[in-house]
C-alpha cells in the first residue's frame, strides 16, 4: 500500500504546502532539455527540534491564512541566504530537476533539495517532503531517489512524502501545461522540448494562489480555505486541492542494503563482525520456491512463458551466494571504496554467470555488479529452449529463458538487493517475476518495542535501529522490491504533444 492515513489537520496543511510547491514549478521559465517534464520537490526541516515541520501538525498553524495580495510571494516565500524559504514558522529547501544530453547522469529534484542540507549542520530532521511534477496525476520517486532517501541520516523511514498532481482534485481546474506547452519543431521537423514563458508562468503562479475553487460544497472544503486580506476587506476563498497521495520511504523502498544508514567505516566493521561469526547455517535461506506450469494460472499462457523452472534445492541459493562473493573480489579498487560487489544469476535452463561492480573516481560514474549482468541476461533470454527450433513453425510452443534467482553480495557474505539502477532495469524491462536473495535483519512478529515490521511477502525491513542484529537470508520477488513503481502515465508525451 502506498497511502498513509492523515489527520484533517495534516491535509490541510499538505494542501497548501502543494500548492506552495506547484508555485515553484510554474515559475520555471525552461523545463529540462531532455525530457521537457518538470518536477519540483519542497523538503521541510527542523533545526535542533525546536522549528516545528511537515511531520506534526500544530494548532499554531492553521490552514487559514492570512495573506496580503500586494506581498503574496513574500508571505508564502521568503528567500534567505543560500537557497533557504521560509513561510509562517516553517523552513524548507526547493529542488527541481536536470538533465544532460548522457540522460544517466540526471539529477532529480529530491535530491537537489536534499544536498543543500548539507549546509545546515543543525538540521535535526526532515518532517516532511513534497512532489509535484507536470503529470496530470502523481508520480511516485523514482528508484535512485527513494534510495538516496532511505540512505539519509535525517529522513525517517516513516517522514510523510506528499505527491501532488496537475488537476485540482475538487473542481478539476488543469495547471499541467499552463502554457503554450506545444513542441517546437526545428529545421528538420524534429520535436524539441517546449520553452516556457517565464513571465507568464510566473503570473500564473500568482493566479493560482489568489484564485478560488469553484467547488466547494462541504464544511471540509470550506475549511481548507484561504482568507485573503488587502486593505480595506477580507474575503474568504476555498483553495484548490491538488494533493493526490500521502505515503513514505518505508512503503516506497522494502529492502535497503543493511549499510543503508551506515559511513564507510561503520558498514566495514559490521561487515567483519558478520563475516567472523557467520555460519552455513545463518546462509541458509528461509525458504525456497519451485516453479512449474502448474503454480501458474493456467489460462495465462504469457505468464508461462515468462517463468520456467528455478530452485528445487536451497543449496542452489547458497552456491549462488558463493559465486557473488568469490566475484567480488574482481572489485578490487578499494583504494577508491573498501566496499566490494560481485553477483551472480542463475537461469531457467540451469545455467549460471557472474559478474561485479566496475568503480570509478566519481562514485556516480560507477558501473553496479548487477547492472553488469544486464547483457548476458538480454543475450540468455533470447536463446530459444527447444532443440528444433528452426524447424518449428509455431514460436508460441517455444519457451523461452529467463533470469531465475539473482545474488548480489560483499566480500563479508552480506546479500544485498539490486541498487536502484538495477531494479529500474529489472523491473522496467520485464524481469519481475525473478527472484533475488536479500539479507535483512532478523524479525519475528510486530510489537510495540520491536524495530522491525513484517512485510505481505514474508521479508522484514528494519525501522531504524543501529544495534546489530543477526541476519536473516529471505528470496524476494523483483516486484516486491519496486512497489509503486514510477509511471510517466504519458506525462511527458501530454506536455510535449
Amino acid at each position: 500500500g502506498r497511502v498513509e492515513k492523515t489527520s484533517s489537520s495534516s491535509k490541510e496543511e499538505d494542501i497548501v504546502d502543494t500548492l506552495l510547491a506547484h508555485r515553484y514549478r510554474l515559475i520555471l521559465a525552461n523545463a529540462p532539455r531532455q525530457s521537457g517534464f518538470r518536477v519540483v520537490a519542497l523538503v521541510f526541516y527542523e533545526t535542533n527540534g525546536k522549528e516545528r515541520g511537515g511531520g506534526e501538525p500544530s494548532s499554531s498553524l492553521s490552514p487559514i491564512v492570512s495573506i496580503q495580495t500586494k506581498h503574496l510571494a513574500k508571505q508564502w516565500a521568503h528567500h534567505h541566504v543560500g537557497g533557504i524559504h521560509e513561510y509562517g514558522n516553517r523552513k524548507f529547501v526547493v529542488g527541481t530537476n536536470d538533465e544532460p544530453h548522457a540522460i544517466s547522469g540526471s539529477i532529480c529534484a529530491e535530491r537537489a533539495a536534499l544536498v543543500q542540507l548539507r549546509f545546515l549542520p543543525q538540521v535535526s530532521r526532515v518532517t516532511k517532503i513534497v512532489i509535484v511534477t507536470d503529470s496530470p496525476s502523481e508520480i511516485s520517486p523514482g528508484l535512485l531517489c527513494r534510495e538516496f532517501m532511505v540512505s539519509h541520516p535525517k529522513i525517517s523511514l516513516d517522514t510523510p512524502i506528499v505527491l501532488g498532481g496537475g488537476i485540482c482534485g475538487k473542481c478539476g481546474m488543469n495547471i499541467c501545461a499552463p502554457q503554450p506547452a506545444t513542441s517546437v519543431q526545428d529545421e528538420e521537423g524534429k520535436r524539441q522540448p517546449p520553452q516556457m514563458d517565464g513571465k507568464k508562468t510566473d503570473d500564473l503562479a500568482e493566479q493560482l494562489l489568489l484564485s478560488c475553487c469553484s467547488h466547494a460544497t462541504s464544511l471540509s472544503d470550506l475549511a481548507n480555505g484561504v482568507t485573503i486580506q488587502s486593505e480595506d476587506h477580507a474575503t474568504f476563498a476555498p483553495m484548490h486541492d491538488f494533493t493526490r497521495v500521502r505515503t513514505t520511504i518505508r512503503m516506497l523502498y522494502p529492502h535497503p542494503s543493511v549499510y543503508a544508514r551506515f559511513t564507510v567505516t561503520e558498514a566495514v566493521h559490521f561487515g567483519k563482525e558478520y563475516a567472523s561469526k557467520s555460519t552455513s547455517l545463518s546462509l541458509k535461506p528461509q525458504s525456497s520456491y519451485v516453479f512449474d506450469d502448474q503454480s501458474i494460472d493456467s489460462s495465462n499462457e504469457e505468464e508461462k512463458k515468462k517463468v520456467e523452472v528455478t530452485i528445487a534445492d536451497p543449496k542452489i541459493a547458497l552456491q549462488l551466494l558463493n559465486l557473488a562473493i568469490q566475484a567480488s573480489e574482481f572489485d578490487n579498487r578499494t583504494d577508491l571504496h573498501p566496499l566490494q560487489y560481485g553477483s551472480s544469476v542463475l537461469f531457467s535452463d540451469g545455467s549460471i554467470a557472474t559478474s561485479f561492480q566496475k568503480k570509478a573516481l566519481e562514485y556516480g560514474c560507477t558501473l553496479d555488479a548487477v547492472g553488469q549482468l544486464a547483457y548476458i541476461i538480454e543475450k540468455r533470454c533470447n536463446i530459444m529452449t527447444d532443440d528444433n527450433e528452426r524447424e518449428c513453425k509455431d514460436k508460441q510452443k517455444h519457451k523461452m529463458i529467463r533470469p531465475v534467482l539473482i545474488v548480489q553480495a560483499d566480500q563479508y557474505g552480506i546479500a544485498h538487493a539490486p541498487f536502484a539502477p538495477a531494479r529500474a532495469y529489472l523491473s522496467e524491462h520485464g524481469y519481475t517475476n525473478c527472484y533475488v536473495l536479500v539479507h535483512s535483519r532478523y524479525c519475528t512478529t510486530k510489537s510495540d518495542d520491536d524495530d522491525v515490521e513484517k512485510e505481505e511477502d514474508g521479508s522484514c525491513i528494519v525501522v531504524e535501529n543501529d544495534e546489530l542484529r543477526d541476519l536473516q537470508l529471505l528470496q524476494v520477488r523483483v516486484d516486491h522490491l519496486v512497489p509503486d513503481s514510477p509511471n510517466m502515465g504519458g506525462g511527458i508525451l501530454n506536455c510535449l504533444s
